[in-house]
Order: structure tokens, then sequence, then C-alpha cells
């Protein structure tokens, strides 16, 4: 049961097929989400909520979702009035973009897929949620509520509704292949009864008057032609089924199960749990396979990224510690002390590296003590979609730069000095935050803090190198490139950390033109994109992060049994050509000379 806002402005309790385009709905939590709605309230002070959405992409972690910014400031969205202008029904789930205006007319606010909740994901977390369905099951809209003013058709299916498409049935080859002969033999079989049939009746009819003896008792030629005609197709049918091999089927089940059974008992494909068997349909197109499309991470790897090490002003500090992320838990514990890292306000480039590992990311964090978190030693649980963000900020977070709180509008990032015993909890205000995109190949985030206006990037180094500022120390720059190298050729993904202050009045000339893009219904993301282009400018590096995945128990072992098979195999990482070339040769996919120097990485294809 939902409950949905009526017109004397309270809840009552309804069944999904009562909801329609334009209804107020609440969902509790542990509530499945029954429509896209677009979130209005929650009862979140952070103005957050949190939804899992197994059911729709499988991840297991938890994704954060907002309400809009023009909501912020107030008691009752559902009692405002407003205009929400957004795209047409479509099967797209990862991309919304849309606009609200409100009764005013002079405050115009973006929306995207960070406010949407999309119908099947489960509501955890947050106790309950208000929202505005934009996105129905049903063809048909009620009578919109009379305090509140919607004018657009917003459609009538669901997002999950639209994307679903029917699974096409996978055949073997050999499965395939006898589907094949046996139409042909079908269609033989048809055309020798037809054709004997015919035969039979001619004959029948030339030579039936010598048959002086010998009475017609069904099918008398001279007499019914048509049904003599369709008897003997009958008889011949029975006479030549042979052709058609039906018991083919029934052998070829046999075998089947048969090699579902050896499969499942050979104990070299066992690795902590015997291999199961689901299908029995695709056994033979096993032996038949002569490429393989892989992915990198969580494929051939174990996703579960290791920070080991970092290099900032120049100067790279050693692994002495070991942290870890697995299912977006942090799972291990760093072995140094603070203490070895300045983090004092003496040093700002490595206050504002730190900072940038904070905050600089779409963390969020689960406060399971929240009683605890006036104390120094309080440690808060970040979950997110992103893991590298993950053990970035968990990175900045042992080294005395704590992110402690997030909502929708600010950060607050606790500083704890060298000998642990002071600790200062200051508060940014976001005044935009630039999502990671596949063009720009990095993220940024603006805050405000102490009047002062500062972004702060972190992407990969060919998207942020060529926007560094000039006035960069090319010491630092050539020893910060070389670290990048040693990283690679170690297998490690690494990250550029950047920052830089930006004026008042051009951060506000720019936001003006971000706003534009942001309400724009059309090609939103590449107007987001290029404004985003001309604020990531004139940036002060800061330092490098290395991140390592190792690679699972077994792969460099099985990768190369499968290519003495002369099974093709290929790769697809977002890596830098370096260390996909160290990742590729520790997993056995490529074959490099030893004798190249770590300055002379081939550019040529090298042998699969």
């Amino acid at each position: 049961m939902y409950f949905i806002y009526r017109t004397s402005r309270t809840f009552v309790e309804c069944k999904w097929q009562d909801l329609s385009v334009g209804s107020i709905v609440r969902v509790r939590v542990d509530q499945t989400i029954p429509a896209d709605i677009l979130l209005l309230s929650s009862s979140s002070f952070e103005s957050t909520c949190y939804l899992d959405t197994a059911a729709i992409d499988g991840e297991t972690n938890l994704k954060q979702k907002s309400i809009p910014s023009c909501f912020f400031n107030l008691d009752k969205p559902e009692d405002t009035s407003f205009e929400l202008q957004c795209d047409p029904p479509n099967d797209d789930i990862y991309h919304f973009r849309g606009r609200i205006i409100l009764s005013s007319g002079n405050n115009i606010s973006s929306c995207d897929n960070n406010n949407i909740l999309l119908r099947g994901c489960v509501l955890r977390i947050t106790d309950y949620v208000d929202g505005i369905i934009i996105y129905a099951g049903k063809k048909s809209c009620k009578n919109l509520f009379l305090f509140y003013l919607f004018k657009n058709n917003l459609g009538n299916e669901t997002k999950v509704i639209k994307s679903s498409h029917m699974s096409s049935s996978k055949h073997a080859r050999i499965e395939r292949y006898i589907n094949r002969d046996v139409l042909c033999s079908s269609l033989i079989l048809i055309f020798l009864c037809l054709l004997t049939a015919g035969l039979s009746l001619q004959w029948e009819r030339s030579f039936g008057q010598q048959w002086i003896y010998i009475p017609f008792i069904i099918d008398n030629p001279l007499i019914n032609g048509a049904g003599h005609f369709f008897v003997s197709a009958l008889r011949f049918l029975i006479l030549f089924q042979v052709m058609v091999p039906i018991a083919l089927y029934v052998s070829l089940d046999i075998v089947r199960v048969l090699q579902m059974y050896t499969i499942a008992r050979d104990k070299n494909l066992k690795y902590e749990h015997p291999i199961s068997c689901r299908t029995f349909t695709i056994n033979e197109d096993l032996g038949q396979i002569g490429y393989i499309f892989s992915d990198k991470t969580g494929t051939i790897t174990q996703n579960k990224l290791v920070f080991k090490s970092l290099s900032i002003g120049g100067l790279q500090y050693s692994n002495r510690y070991c942290i870890y992320i697995k299912k977006n838990t942090a799972l291990g514990f760093f072995f140094i002390s603070s203490s070895e890292l300045p983090t004092e306000s003496s040093d700002p480039i490595i206050h504002h590296f730190l900072t940038a590992l904070a905050i600089c990311n779409t963390s969020f964090i689960v406060h399971e003590h929240r009683e605890l978190l006036h104390r120094l030693d309080y440690q808060p649980k970040y979950e997110g979609d992103n893991a590298d963000d993950l053990v970035l900020c968990q990175a900045a977070s042992n080294f005395g730069v704590r992110m402690i709180s997030r909502s929708a509008q600010t950060i607050v990032v606790r500083y704890i000095n060298s000998t642990d015993t002071e600790k200062e909890d200051i508060e940014y205000e976001i005044l935009c935050l630039l999502p990671f995109d596949s063009a720009r190949r990095r993220m940024s985030i603006i805050v405000r803090t102490k009047d002062q206006i500062y972004l702060y990037i972190k992407g990969a180094e060919t998207s942020i190198w060529p926007n560094l500022s000039n006035s960069n120390d090319a010491d630092m720059k050539a020893t910060t490139e070389q670290h990048s190298l040693g990283f690679a050729e170690q297998g490690y993904r690494s990250l550029l950390v950047a920052y830089r202050q930006i004026p008042l009045r051009e951060y506000e000339n720019w936001f003006e033109q971000y706003r534009n893009a942001a309400n724009s219904l059309d090609n939103r993301e590449d107007a987001i994109s290029q404004a985003a282009n001309t604020i990531e400018i004139d940036l002060i590096l800061a330092g490098l992060t290395a991140v390592e995945d190792k690679l699972q128990d077994g792969v460099p072992r099985a990768i190369a049994t499968l290519r003495c098979a002369g099974i093709k195999i290929w790769l697809l990482t977002g890596d830098k050509q370096a260390t996909a070339l160290s990742t590729a040769q520790a997993a056995s996919l490529v074959n490099i000379p030893p004798t190249l120097g770590s300055n002379s990485v081939p550019l040529a294809p090298v042998r699969f």
C-alpha cells in the first residue's frame, strides 16, 4: 500500500493501480518505488534519500538521490505551484532532462537523473520520501490538484517498462544445423507424399476397372478422387516418416545431460565451490569459441581497490600502509601515522590535495552512530557507486582530513592535527558539482568557505595536464610526470589532482552560463560540458594518486591456456597505455620483450 496526496492535503492509502501522472505519492522505507517520480521532499535532514537499484542494474551498492535545489528552503514542496517541463517518455534509465518553473516565473531550476526515483528501486535507510509521478503505467491522467499547477503531459510509461525488450532465445550451432536439416527433410517428405499420392490416384484410375474382384471399401478413386488423394498422402506420410530424424533431439538432450554431469564433476573447474550448469542448450558452443571480449575491472581483477601511494608537490610518499575497498566497504587499515604526512596550514598544496580527495567525489555518508559525531576518533562509513571515490575519500580520512557530513548544499570536513589531539570542522558550501563524463574524463566541485571560492578537480592526466596554469613549477610537473610513469609501469591506476581559487566576479559570470546550459532540454550534456571547460582552466597542480586493482587468482594461467587453445582475447579498459600494457603483461595477455626499458614502451601492435 502507498500513500497518495489528495485535494484535502492529506495522504491516503492507495494501490499501484490508483496512481497516475501528476499524483503526489509518499513511499516509506523498504518499499518499492511504484512509478518514476521526481523527488520533492525527504525525511532526511540532508534532503537526500538512498535507493537499492539491484532490480534494475544489478548493482548492490546504494545510490543517493537529492531533491531539486529550488525545494531546499520549502517546508512543503507538495503545496507549491510549479510547472515541470521534461523529456517525453523514453527508455533511457541513465539520463533525465527537465526544468522546474515556480509559479512566480522568476526562478527556473534544472533537474536531472540525480532527482529521479525509477520504478522498481527500493527505498533504504530514509524513513520516507514524497515525490510527484512524472511517468506512470496508466495511459490516462487524473484531474490535477487545484493547488498544483501542472501544464505538461509527461507521458504514460515508466523508463523501466519502455526499456524492457523481448530477450532473444539462444540456440547452439549444432541445434541450428539440426533445425535446418529437419526443416529440409520435412519439406522433402511433404513433396514425396504429395507426389506419390498423385501418382497413386492416377494409376488406380487407369487400371481400377480391371479390379473386378476387389471392391473399394474406403476410397473409390472413380467416385471420390479428393478423399482418395488425402488418404493416400497420409499413408505415404506414415511410410516415409523415418526420413525426419525426430529421435535425434532426444539423443542430443541425453548427451547434453551427461555433459552437464561431467562438467559439474570436473575438479579442475572448481573454485571455492563446484561449477553449476544452469542450461544445457549451449554446451557445444563452448568448444567453438574463437574470440573473447572482456572488461577489466571486476572481471579479470578482484575489484578490490588498494590505495598504494601518492605524490604531492613533486614528493612521493612510499607505501607503508594499505587500505582497500570491496563492495563499497572499507575493510583495511592504515599502518602509518598521519604525522609522516605534513598537513599543517603552512603547506597549502598538501591541504588542498587532501581536501580535494575528501570532497571532490560522489560518495555519501551513512552514520551508524551519529551520537559519536563530536568525538575526535569518529570514523563515518562511506558509500557510493564509484570505488575510486571511496578509496580516495577513505585515504584522506586516514590522513586526518575527514568528511563527516554531506548534504545537497554543504559538506563538513574535519581537519585533525598531526598529533591527533585537536580538530577543526570547516563547512564548505557546494556551489556547483560538475560530474565525471566520458568526454571530459574528469570531475570537479566548486565550493565556498570563509568567503573564498575554490574549484577542486581530479581526473585522467591527459584531461588535466593541458589545463594547468603556466605558473606551476616546471620541476614539480616533470617530477610528477615521472611518478605517473612509474605508477603506470607497476599497473597502478593514477588520477591527477588540481585546484584553483576563483574570483567572485568570474564565478558569477560563469554560473550564469552554466545555469542556462543546465536549464536547456536539448543537448544539455554537451552544453554543461562546454561550460565546464571554460572554468576548469588555470589549474594549480596538487599531486597524483595511485590505486591498484589486483588480478584475480589464476587469471594469468587461465588466459595463457586460452591463448594456447587458439582463442583470441580482447580486453577493454579505460586506463592509459602504459598501465594497460603493464596489466596485460601481468595477465599473460600480451608478450613484451624483456629487453625494453621503461622509456621504450612499444607503440606498435604486440603479438596476441
